[in-house]
């Protein structure tokens, strides 16, 4: 008789797993998490973990920098102040959101202060770049896990790391 693989939802987005590694290990989104801080950074893994996510960590932007580099990456969980929590007007998480070697992977931007110059800069980022998801660090985490599921689900499976690979055949960073 055949069988299905087992599968579990999370967010109305259905991860079917084998349960063999590296065939399970690509059945799922890969998550990049772009925080400083690291009670948040390690919530939000944790969390992606439990939803059938790889999440990869990042406590720095060279850090995600490297890692959207050398990985395949579905989506970038990125904290908009990544160098000044306590400046409204440090951007830099946004800067590696709309930063053109990342336009393959679909940025969810967080900030534990939202105002009117994240918001102002978000708006105006999406203009220049594609379509910026948002969610704020104080969010519940079924809201925020909510809201990854949704922004994954518009990414079609079969097609996902074919662009990755069409951007190094055409010479763009990996």
């Amino acid at each position: 008789s055949t069988g299905s693989l087992p599968s579990t939802t999370y967010g109305g987005v259905a991860l079917a797993t084998s349960g063999t590694g590296e065939a399970e290990r690509m059945a799922k989104y890969s998550v990049l998490v772009l925080e400083d801080l690291d009670g948040v950074r390690q919530g939000l893994c944790e969390d992606l973990a439990r939803g059938g996510y790889d999440a990869l960590p990042a406590a720095t932007l060279d850090q995600g920098r490297d890692l959207a580099a050398n990985r395949l990456v579905h989506l970038a969980m990125v904290d908009i102040h990544m160098i000044d929590n306590e400046d409204e007007n440090d951007l830099s998480g946004l800067e590696f959101a709309i930063a053109p070697e990342n336009g393959h992977i679909e940025m969810l931007l967080m900030t534990g202060r939202p105002g009117t110059v994240v918001y102002r800069s978000i708006i105006d980022a999406s203009a220049n770049r594609r379509r910026l998801h948002y969610c704020a660090k104080s969010d519940p985490p079924d809201v925020i896990m909510a809201k990854v599921a949704e922004v994954l689900a518009t990414i079609p499976r079969a097609d996902a790391s074919i662009v990755r690979w069409r951007d190094r055949s055409q010479g763009f960073p990996a």
